[in-house]
């Protein structure tokens, strides 16, 4: 016969676990909490006594059965604090041997907007058996265990939506020369420069990077080529209203060619 931990008995952390997630390729790490909400497997006996799967008697450990399955005697159970037990009398006392241990969890990480897009990973191990991490009673009771010990690995991509949407005609771009200002300007001379501003709208659900790519350029450069080979510099800003990078309103930010910036 057994009561609490002597009977059939599991229990999990009461607090969440700490977990470090590592992001690939760049090593950065960004902690979230794992916790255990739910513990269940597939259960059977030596004599074939009744399945403990709904017993009643869990409504006093003050667990919940989230799953129960007579015919193949599954279970999944809510742990209470302090466990969950079926307590076992002369009637139904038996060896028992629990297989396939299934575990719930909840994930909790920090708001996914500040989160970079990309594969996250981690790892947690929890020991098993009596006393342990998750609880399988006493060991007056519990015995053959096939491992002390079992690890998590978690896997979390994230992928942030991007979209980006050009004011009509920006498909061809004419490059004007800069507006003179001042007494006396008429437009006499070589203009400096020529410039064009195209609009664009932008919607972003988290982070992300900006640069532009150029197939006449070197390095961090790019020309513009006419139809005779001369060649002239070309120079990539953006404008965000209301942004900001690295601590700076994001006013025409030059833009690199080949990398994020």
């Amino acid at each position: 016969d057994g009561e609490g931990t002597d009977g059939f008995y599991l229990s999990a952390p009461v607090q969440p676990t700490a977990l470090l997630m590592v992001r690939d390729k760049t090593g950065e790490q960004v902690s979230m909490d794992f916790a255990i909400t739910h513990l269940g497997g597939a259960v059977t006996s030596d004599d074939g006594a009744p399945t403990l799967a709904a017993r009643t008697g869990l409504d006093s450990s003050g667990c919940q059965v989230a799953l129960a399955s007579a015919a193949h005697r599954l279970f999944l159970w809510s742990p209470a604090s302090n466990g969950c037990w079926a307590n076992l009398n002369a009637a139904n006392a038996s060896t028992y041997h629990v297989s396939h241990l299934t575990l719930g969890y909840r994930l909790k990480t920090p708001l996914p907007a500040s989160l970079k897009s990309g594969v996250y990973r981690g790892r947690v191990v929890y020991s098993i058996g009596p006393d342990r991490d998750i609880g399988l009673g006493s060991s007056r009771t519990v015995a053959g265990l096939t491992a002390d010990s079992v690890a998590i690995n978690v896997e979390l991509e994230v992928v942030h939506d991007l979209e980006v949407r050009f004011e009509p005609g920006s498909e061809q771009v004419v490059l004007v020369p800069q507006q003179a200002h001042g007494p006396g300007s008429r437009g006499r001379g070589v203009a400096e420069k020529l410039e064009k501003d195209v609009g664009f709208s932008l919607t972003a659900s988290g982070p992300f990077n900006v640069w532009a790519q150029c197939s006449t350029g070197l390095d961090s450069t790019c020309n513009l080529r006419s139809a005779k080979g001369h060649g002239i510099p070309l120079y990539l800003a953006m404008t965000l209203p209301g942004v900001s990078c690295n601590g700076r309103s994001l006013y025409r930010q030059a833009m690199t060619f080949g990398g994020a910036e």
